[in-house]
């Protein structure tokens, strides 16, 4: 499978392209680095990968610097579709984990060691405002003094008396010489 990587804050003097086709091999196959011009001021890398979806997502990975001194480089994926935050697997969600049914298996509980950090926010998404949560009746402007849920409720009551409305009375309309 295919999908765009992003690799979070390498070091400036390491974003070659030799030492990113390294770290990429590590994890797949590379394909092609998609903002290579911008590396040099961009706070991730963006790079195209073949990955063996079996194993698990990786999260990152360590980077050593010529200085002996080791970096840990964060993974994000792009359009990554359902994965479990137990095993980091494709495929499943963390309910139906194998891992979950194993006689050994202690429940993290809210410390999972993958999450959706790992997948990469949609731009498009955090700049669309929110819908606000009032209920807005057809032609009128939005109140701030009606709640969703009594305007639930107003909508179910319409519902009801309009179908008894129809069933009932109209029923009895017909009926009647």
């Amino acid at each position: 499978m295919s999908i765009v990587m992003r690799f979070h804050h390498p070091p400036i003097k390491q974003r070659s392209l030799g030492i990113i086709q390294q770290i990429v091999n590590r994890i797949g196959e590379f394909l092609e680095v998609l903002n290579l011009k911008q590396s040099d001021v961009a706070q991730f890398i963006s790079v195209k990968v073949r990955l063996d979806v079996t194993p698990c997502l990786k999260r990152g990975c360590f980077f050593m610097l010529q200085n002996g001194t080791r970096i840990w480089v964060a993974f994000t994926y792009e359009r990554l579709p359902k994965f479990c935050f137990l095993c980091g697997i494709i495929g499943h969600g963390e309910q139906r984990c194998p891992m979950r049914y194993e006689d050994n298996f202690v429940d993290p509980g809210e410390d999972l060691p993958y999450g959706t950090w790992m997948r990469v926010s949609n731009y498009k998404d955090v700049d669309k405002p929110r819908p606000p949560l009032i209920a807005v009746a057809p032609g009128n402007t939005p109140s701030a003094s009606i709640s969703p849920e009594s305007s639930m409720r107003d909508k179910i009551r319409d519902k009801v008396f309009s179908w008894i409305k129809r069933t009932i009375l109209g029923n009895q309309k017909r009926r009647s010489p």
